[in-house]
């Protein structure tokens, strides 16, 4: 069976040849082709599958003659790890964000056509960021045993002047306690620098926008 936690959407055509060959192909809804890594480990995970006769497999002709695909689809139950969250239409350019038994709001600039009631959603981008540096400097002071009294952390961006619509640079600033040890201040850099939200944007997740039939 492919485990859960691998996104829905995957359509994996495995093939077995009297030799004993296996073939795996995978695509996603968008027609990608399936990330190597993945590719491996669902060979691996579903090689017992096909060997051990959960699958039809049976050879009826000559050798080399049933090669007839078995697809099988990754559209299980969502995995439980999974972290969801639920925007909702309020009014004009306004929304909430469900997030767990949290409420967010976000809206746009009046001079955008919005009603600014909340920070757009770019601005939540860019605090996102922010906060996950205050939150991993804030750990760092901890572990060390130093107060977190004063941690600030200041943030601006820049949107790009052409197309598409992105932010083209973020500049964030910590502003440690006072009483932070200056052989401390390389090592709360070298933390913060690699906060979750940080390494996210190092490493772009896959992103899959599809429309609910």
């Amino acid at each position: 069976m492919v485990p859960a936690r691998y996104p829905p959407g995957y359509n994996l055509t495995l093939t077995k040849y009297p030799a004993g060959y296996i073939a795996v192909a995978g695509h996603t809804r968008a027609e990608r082709p399936l990330p190597r890594p993945v590719g491996l480990f669902i060979l691996r995970t579903l090689r017992g599958r096909l060997e051990s006769g959960a699958a039809d497999t049976s050879e009826k002709g000559p050798a080399m003659t049933d090669t007839t695909p078995q697809t099988l689809s990754t559209n299980r139950p969502q995995n439980p790890d999974v972290h969801r969250l639920e925007v909702i239409h309020v009014d004009r350019d306004a929304y909430t964000v469900d997030v767990r038994e949290h409420r967010l709001r976000v809206d746009q600039p009046l001079e955008a056509g919005g009603t600014d009631t909340a920070p757009t959603p770019t601005e939540l981008f860019a605090a996102s960021l922010a906060t996950c540096v205050a939150f991993y400097a804030g750990r760092y002071l901890h572990r060390h045993g130093l107060p977190g009294t004063g941690l600030r952390v200041r943030a601006e961006f820049t949107m790009a002047t052409d197309r598409p619509a992105r932010v083209a640079s973020v500049r964030l600033v910590v502003v440690a306690p006072s009483e932070l040890p200056e052989q401390r201040r390389a090592g709360l850099l070298a933390v913060v620098s690699h906060c979750t939200v940080h390494n996210t944007l190092n490493r772009p997740p896959e992103i899959d926008i599809e429309l609910e039939p």
